[in-house]
C-alpha cells in the first residue's frame, strides 16, 4: 500500500496497522497545509508530519475524508468487574463487556474512554483500582482485549477519603444504592476530605452526579422527570461548587441538563473556583416531550438520571453549549427487557460522535468547538490527571485519530449497533455526516472492520 492508492476506507474490513496516514488534517486550531499532509507513526505515537507522497504502508484517504484528533469520552458505564466471570453473582457482561464496549465506542468515533465506578465492587483502594484497570484492558478467558484503552474512576462513598494519589474520583450522590448518601449535608462533609485544605498537595479531580436528595419527589405515580425535578440538579450543582470553593478541589459537573446549571458553573469560574462541566448527546437531541415521536419507543426507554428535560429546556441548552467544556456520552447499556422495567440510562457510545456532528451541521457549534470538546480538552484533562498523552495531533502524542466525512449521510439500524445491548434510541435518525472509522495507536478500524470484529 502506498499513498497513491487513495483508498476507500470501507473496503478495508480488517484492522490494519499503519506506518502513517495521508489526508486533509484539522487539528482543532487550523487545517494543516498543503491540502493533504502525511502523519507518520512509530510505536503507537505520532512520529512526524511531512509532505512526502508515495510512502510505503501509508494510507492515502479520499479527498473528502477529514482527519481529526481521536475522540475521548470521560463518562461511560462499563460492566466488567475484576474477578467476576460471566454467570457469576454480580456479573453484568450479558449486556456489555469491555471488548463490546470498545467496539461501540470506536463506532461512535471514540479512541479512549473513562469508566464509571457504579459496580458491584467498590473501587476505593489502590489494589482494587489496579486490578480493575488490568481487568478492563486485557484479554481474559471469556473475551478479547478491548481495541481502545480504558481508564477508570475511583469511588467516593459516604465518609470516604482518597486512597489513590493519581486517580480521578466520582461521587454518585444518591443514584447508586451501595454508595448513596443519607442526606445532602453528608455529601459536603465527605467532600472536605478530597480538598487541598485536608492536607493534599495536589488539587484532586472530583466528578459529581448532581441531584439533591431533599428535592426528590418520592411518588412513583408521577412521571420520572417530575420525581427528579430540575431544581434538584440546580441546587446540587451549587452545593458541589461551594464545597470546591471552600475545600479546594477541582469540581467537574457531570451531564449538565439545564442552562441554570451552566450559569452556576460560569458564576463559580468567575470567582476563581476550579470547575468544569460536560453535556451528553441525549440532552441536546431529545426531550421527554418528543421522545416517543422521534424514536418510536415508549418514554420509559428514555428514563435516565438526571432525566430528559422539556423541549424548551433542551433548546435553551443547545444555545448554551459553547460554555460547556466537554462532550461525553453517559453510555449506559441495558437490555430491552430492562428498559421496559424503567431502569435508568440509555446506550450512546455507538452514536455519540454522529450526534455531536449534528450540532455542527445545524450551525450550533463550529468544527473547532467539536474537536476541542471531544478531543483536546478531555485529552488535556487526562494528561494533567493521569499523565496520558491523547487528544492532540502533535509529535509524541498517541497516534489515535477520528476519520469523518462531512455531508455524507449515515444511519444505524439496531442490528448494526455494536454495544452488546443491541439497540439505540436513534434508530430512526438520519445523520448528516459519517464517522468513517478510527485509528487507535496506529491501527485503523473502519466501520466495516468493526462490524466484522463483532462476529469474531
Amino acid at each position: 500500500m502506498s499513498s497513491s492508492n487513495n483508498s476507500n476506507i470501507n473496503e478495508i474490513n480488517e484492522p490494519l496497522k499503519l506506518q502513517g496516514i495521508r489526508g486533509i488534517i484539522y487539528d482543532g486550531f487550523k487545517y494543516l497545509h498543503p491540502l493533504k499532509k502525511t502523519i507518520l507513526f512509530q510505536d503507537g505515537q505520532i512520529k512526524e508530519f511531512n509532505d512526502d507522497r508515495g510512502l510505503e504502508d501509508v494510507l492515502d484517504l479520499p479527498d473528502d475524508v477529514l482527519i481529526l484528533p481521536g475522540g475521548i469520552d470521560l463518562h461511560v458505564h462499563g460492566r466488567d468487574v475484576f474477578d467476576i466471570f460471566p454467570g457469576e453473582q454480580g456479573d453484568q457482561t450479558y449486556k456489555e463487556d469491555s471488548y463490546t464496549l470498545s467496539l461501540a465506542l470506536a463506532q461512535g468515533g471514540t479512541t479512549h474512554a473513562m469508566c464509571m465506578p457504579n459496580l458491584c465492587k467498590k473501587i476505593i483502594t489502590l489494589d482494587d483500582y489496579q486490578k480493575q484497570l488490568f481487568w478492563i484492558n486485557n484479554e481474559l478467558s471469556h473475551r478479547k482485549k478491548p481495541i481502545i484503552p480504558l481508564s477508570m474512576y475511583a469511588l467516593i462513598e459516604p465518609g470516604s477519603s482518597p486512597l489513590i494519589d493519581n486517580a480521578m474520583y466520582k461521587l454518585l450522590w444518591n443514584t447508586f444504592g451501595p454508595t448513596n448518601f443519607p442526606n445532602d449535608e453528608e455529601v459536603k462533609i465527605t467532600l472536605m476530605n478530597y480538598g487541598r485544605k485536608s492536607g493534599s498537595e495536589k488539587r484532586r479531580w472530583v466528578t459529581a452526579h448532581c441531584e439533591t436528595i431533599a428535592d426528590m419527589v418520592k411518588d412513583k405515580n408521577i412521571p420520572h422527570h417530575m420525581q427528579r425535578p430540575k431544581m434538584a440538579a440546580i441546587n446540587a450543582v451549587r452545593i458541589f461548587l461551594e464545597a470546591a470553593r471552600e475545600y479546594d478541589f477541582h469540581a467537574h459537573v457531570a451531564h449538565i441538563s439545564s442552562t441554570e446549571e451552566v450559569d452556576i458553573v460560569m458564576e463559580y469560574k468567575s470567582k476563581g473556583v476550579s470547575t468544569s462541566c460536560e453535556v451528553t448527546p441525549q440532552s441536546l437531541t431529545i426531550d421527554y416531550e418528543i421522545f416517543e415521536k422521534v424514536t418510536g419507543l415508549p418514554l420509559v426507554w428514555g428514563q435516565q438520571n438526571p432525566p430528559l428535560r422539556s423541549y424548551t429546556d433542551r433548546l435553551a441548552l443547545i444555545l448554551k453549549q459553547n460554555y460547556i467544556d466537554i462532550y461525553v456520552s453517559d453510555h449506559a447499556p441495558h437490555t430491552t427487557d430492562e428498559n421496559e422495567t424503567g431502569i435508568s440510562g440509555m446506550p450512546q457510545a455507538s452514536t455519540e460522535g454522529q450526534l455531536y456532528l449534528e450540532q455542527l451541521t445545524q450551525g450550533n457549534i463550529t468544527l473547532q468547538d467539536f474537536v476541542w470538546k471531544r478531543s483536546i480538552t478531555p485529552g488535556s484533562i487526562l494528561e494533567k490527571e493521569l499523565g496520558l498523552k491523547k487528544g492532540k495531533l502533535e509529535k509524541g502524542y498517541e497516534a489515535s485519530l477520528t476519520l469523518i466525512t462531512l455531508g455524507k449521510k449515515s444511519r444505524f439500524n439496531n442490528s448494526e449497533i455494536l454495544s452488546r445491548c443491541g439497540w439505540t434510541p436513534y434508530e430512526n435518525f438520519n445523520f448528516s455526516n459519517t464517522i468513517e472509522g478510527v485509528v487507535v495507536e496506529g491501527v485503523l478500524y473502519s466501520q466495516s472492520a468493526l462490524q466484522k470484529l463483532r462476529n469474531k
